[in-house]
């Protein structure tokens, strides 16, 4: 069942996103790419900076506009377009899908280190919102990020 931005919340589109079975014919390369994504999505939607967001309807604008919800939003938009890429990942995948799995590999790479860079790194600028104690990531997304960079 298709879900509503307009009246499905952002806590329905992150279950739609992170639950289910991956695919049994998914290569170890997309499964382990689907895992990551999946589990840092998780983390962020229940994370204490998301809660006056995640209730409120995918189409709605956030209530609050911090780290936490950025990266949420961008590893959902991430987690859309894995799964657009075939998981067996044939070598005759179209270059529509190439240019989307291209797109995943590097977005995951770039939400690693965008979580990883304080101090106060580059997501500060990109967000433009005043930093706070409730949207620090906390070591189980710090720790899932360093996994992906590994």
């Amino acid at each position: 069942m298709a879900l509503d931005p307009n009246k499905n919340t952002r806590e329905e589109f992150t279950l739609s996103l992170t639950e289910g079975p991956l695919p049994s014919n998914a290569s170890i390369v997309w499964k382990s790419q689907a895992q990551q994504l999946r589990s840092l999505h998780t983390k962020l939607a229940y994370h204490k900076a998301m809660e006056p967001n995640l209730h409120q309807t995918y189409a709605a604008p956030a209530a609050s506009k911090d780290k936490v919800y950025f990266m949420w939003d961008f590893i959902g938009r991430t987690l859309g377009t894995l799964y657009q890429v075939p998981p067996n990942l044939p070598a005759s995948m179209s270059a529509k899908e190439k240019a989307a799995w291209s797109d995943v590999t590097g977005r995951t790479i770039m939400a690693a280190n965008l979580i990883l860079d304080t101090n106060p790194g580059m997501l500060d600028m990109m967000v433009q919102a005043p930093s706070s104690k409730e949207a620090d990531f906390g070591p189980e997304i710090l720790g899932i990020a360093k996994e992906i960079n590994a």
